[in-house]
């Protein structure tokens, strides 16, 4: 027992640190200036008052969104209505104050981070006026459109859209205990619906005996893919 706790303790000193790095590297990012920041199409966000770390306002992603979170963005405004005023602390209370809201957020992978700064404002009373805090980027949900086009093709419900390419090499060729692999990447669902619809139709002689699916990594980058 007096071997476990300081083993323990160490993994909790080590997690505190891994932590405090992740913040750490987001501080050492350089800004990106631009004039003014659009965030008028953004759907989650925590919106915080100019040159203050308090929460203005916030709409937090769901768990399920979070799984398709692509970058966040850390917004500021370039002007200063005081010389003593530092902006890489308040950034940094910043963060701690995403970090308490949604802590999961950092344990993510792949997450892009920007900071921004604007540098529109010449005076307090517009850089009040400006957007600042956090905006959260989710990457749009995929598949609706395929799986719906898909549903159409195996139902038969409109026949002129099918494309025949997959059907003519399977009807030209007399092959039996078939392995099918499939592609199911989105832009492949004109040809998973004609594997489907020829599964739907020819299942009564058990011509296809396995079936090995994949896609190609959703929204991963290709360096990531495995």
């Amino acid at each position: 027992m007096k071997m476990v706790l300081p083993i323990v303790l160490l993994l909790m000193v080590a997690t505190i640190l891994s932590a405090q790095e992740s913040i750490d590297d987001i501080m050492a990012l350089k800004p990106e200036k631009i004039d003014y920041y659009d965030n008028s199409e953004a759907i989650y966000n925590i919106e915080m008052p100019y040159a203050k770390r308090s929460v203005k306002k916030q709409n937090l992603p769901t768990v399920d969104d979070l799984q398709r979170l692509v970058s966040i963005d850390l917004v500021y405004t370039e002007f200063r209505r005081s010389e003593r005023f530092s902006q890489p602390k308040l950034n940094r209370y910043r963060l701690e104050t995403l970090k308490k809201a949604m802590p999961e957020i950092f344990e993510l992978e792949n997450v892009t981070w920007n900071i921004i700064e604007q540098t529109g404002a010449t005076t307090m009373e517009e850089a009040k006026r400006l957007y600042h805090g956090f905006v959260i980027n989710i990457a749009e949900e995929r598949g609706g459109e395929e799986i719906s086009y898909i549903e159409t093709i195996v139902n038969e419900e409109n026949e002129e859209e099918i494309d025949s390419t997959v059907l003519i090499v399977f009807e030209r060729n007399n092959w039996s205990e078939m392995l099918i692999t499939a592609d199911l990447t989105g832009s492949m669902s004109p040809y998973v619906a004609q594997v489907l619809l020829w599964f739907k139709l020819n299942n009564i002689d058990k011509r296809a005996k396995y079936f090995m699916f994949f896609n190609d990594g959703d929204s991963t980058p290709d360096s990531d893919k495995k």
